[in-house]
């Protein structure tokens, strides 16, 4: 699960914002080639093209950093954002926000492997509601 989360100064604004007044407020936005990317892109649809982005990071580390430099909004894993929360740094709104997949790749001529079985066990295990697991030629 992701949580879209800002300055704790912004709170007011934050805790009453709608989807497109989040859209409205400056942005740590992330590049292309991160996953958040397009989670941040779906999730506000035609209003993602008109946000206000302030700074493009590749990191998580980053974007707790302007976060608590009070910079402005960004989409974090929800630990990470309820650890700065706790802390009083930052703000979670309370709307409805994107989950991202996580993958898990093997190599096909490992598969078998008992590790790798016992591994792919685990992960099943761990993650019941996940997909079923997807064999492609690699």
């Amino acid at each position: 699960p992701m949580r879209i989360i800002g300055p704790r100064s912004w709170s007011e604004r934050i805790l009453a914002a709608d989807r497109r007044q989040l859209a409205g407020m400056p942005w740590v936005y992330t590049s292309e080639n991160c996953p958040f990317y397009e989670l941040t892109q779906t999730f506000f649809g035609d209003d993602a093209d008109d946000m206000r982005k302030v700074a493009y990071v590749d990191s998580e580390d980053a974007v707790r950093e302007l976060i608590r430099a009070e910079a402005g909004l960004s989409l974090l894993r929800a630990d990470d954002a309820a650890r700065l929360e706790a802390e009083g740094l930052a703000v979670c709104w309370p709307g409805s926000s994107p989950a991202i997949g996580l993958g898990f790749a093997v190599h096909a001529q490992r598969q078998a492997e008992p590790v790798i079985r016992a591994l792919l066990d685990v992960v099943t295990e761990a993650w019941p509601e996940a997909e079923t697991p997807r064999t492609a030629a690699l």
